[in-house]
């Protein structure tokens, strides 16, 4: 008699929920018909600290062991299934926020899209240690989409805050820079994979590089990217894409809403660093362009974040030298209204000082996500 009682409660029930309970049990079937239809789609999130989530409210900067290789899993809007995220990079420890990275708010944006997401992007990362990360990553030819930001450690882009807090900016934009990061070239001493990303050597060990007087770090730079981009595209699977995200750009045109005190609030020293993160920016499309043609098979493309809307308002600059540089303006940078990057931190959280804000981190998952919504899969 009870269980009569119970079936007609529940028929009562359902009959109460109408037409509107049985469309929503629809549309789910379909939605679990429509995502059973369509293969799991393998995603690399390589790189340094702006990929590894460096920056967000969600999670802390905690290090991971660079050997560990937990089960990645196939994720739908935000739950993996079978534990964290693959990590690594090829160091000892890897630094991560996992919970923040763009990657992961991406595959929030996607779904019901299965997506199994390995995050092997690490805090300090220079573009020496992506070939650690592809083999922490997975066997070649299983990847459908990579993504990854390099290169802020290659030019000492921490340095380049640090001096300029400091009031001292160095001019990274000129052609005769001395990048700390870069590969070492013939009889160079330059920083070597691995080692410290705001470290600066002050020496001239490759701004003439391979006995040519006529190349200098940036050029190095160039050749390094693209042939690190071409590493990446190879090992995708064929019909892979490859997504290079650029860097945004710091500062607004007027940095005056920065606190006094730290250097940073001067036109001038802001000027400066952004022309080096454009100078990267526009070297990063040039490599990734160049690595495309090169594989065919494979598409490199570039998701712009140097601005809200990818682009940015630019002027040309007189150094101290007379030389023009490409200054680019971010009115959502630092000290900007309702900024996509952080200031200075000086709590807990100093790791996330000049990194993405969480309106930034969700700007690049929503930049990322777009053409991913269409990739076909397996």
């Amino acid at each position: 008699m009870l269980m009569a009682c119970v079936g007609a409660l529940a028929l009562l029930s359902a009959c109460r929920g109408g037409g509107s309970e049985a469309a929503g049990n629809a549309a789910s079937m379909a939605d679990e018909a429509r995502t059973a239809a369509v293969p799991v789609l393998r995603w690399a999130a390589l790189g340094d600290s702006y990929s590894a989530g460096y920056g967000g409210s969600r999670s802390r900067v905690v290090a991971r062991d660079g050997a560990a290789a937990a089960a990645g899993g196939a994720t739908a809007g935000g739950a993996t299934a079978g534990g964290a995220p693959t990590t690594g990079g090829g160091r000892a420890t890897c630094m991560q926020a996992g919970a923040d990275s763009y990657a992961r708010r991406a595959v929030e944006l996607l779904a019901p899209r299965l997506i199994e997401l390995t995050l092997v992007a690490c805090g300090g990362a220079l573009s020496g240690d992506l070939a650690s990360q592809l083999a922490t990553a997975g066997p070649a030819g299983q990847t459908d989409v990579a993504t990854v930001t390099v290169g802020g450690n290659d030019i000492g882009f921490g340095e380049l805050i640090r001096q300029c807090s400091g009031g001292s900016c160095p001019d990274l934009a000129a052609d005769l820079a001395d990048l700390p990061g870069i590969p070492g070239a013939s009889g160079g001493t330059g920083r070597t994979a691995g080692s410290a990303s705001t470290e600066n050597t002050g020496s001239t060990r490759n701004t003439r590089g391979s006995g040519d007087s006529g190349t200098t770090d940036w050029d190095l730079l160039a050749d390094e990217l693209t042939a690190r981009f071409g590493d990446i595209a190879g090992w995708l699977r064929p019909g892979g894409t490859l997504l290079v995200l650029t860097y945004p750009l710091p500062f607004p045109e007027q940095p005056g809403a920065c606190p006094t005190g730290i250097g940073l609030n001067r036109p001038d020293d802001a000027a400066l660093v952004n022309a080096a993160i454009m100078r990267l920016d526009d070297t990063l499309v040039a490599a990734a362009a160049r690595a495309g043609r090169e594989h065919g098979d494979r598409t490199i493309s570039v998701v712009e974040w140097r601005t809200p809307d990818g682009t940015a308002p630019t002027a040309e600059r007189t150094a101290a030298d007379g030389t023009g540089r490409r200054v680019g303006w971010n009115p959502a940078g630092i000290c900007g209204a309702d900024p996509m990057l952080n200031g200075l931190r000086l709590d807990a959280e100093l790791a996330d000082s000049f990194h993405p804000s969480d309106r930034g981190l969700d700007l690049a998952a929503a930049a990322v996500a777009e053409p991913l919504r269409h990739f076909a899969g397996d």
